[in-house]
């Protein structure tokens, strides 16, 4: 038997999963670098709860899926949560 090492179990987990075998846990499919993940990180929470609670139904479950695979709604989300999380901040500064 020979060595295996934690990088040879990473890299054919890697392309198993891109044969669509296993799940992933990047669901949208972004690359990510640590400046990305830090400003795409509730995009990704969000499309993780959507891919966990899809909606009821053949149509709900299309488009849930399709909500919390899409790229580019990661940035809307990821957009639309650090607006609300800003308001909150800029409300709890300027309060009275």
């Amino acid at each position: 038997m020979r060595n295996v090492t934690v990088g040879h179990l990473c890299k054919g987990a890697g392309r198993v999963a891109e044969r669509g075998q296993m799940g992933r846990d990047n669901v949208p499919g972004i690359r990510l670098t640590p400046g990305r993940l830090l400003l795409l990180w509730p995009g990704l929470i969000i499309q993780w709860f959507i891919y966990l609670m899809p909606r009821r139904g053949v149509q709900g479950v299309a488009a849930s899926t399709r909500l919390a695979r899409s790229p580019f709604m990661t940035y809307v989300f990821s957009f639309g949560a650090w607006l609300y999380i800003g308001l909150l901040i800029k409300s709890w500064w300027v309060s009275p």
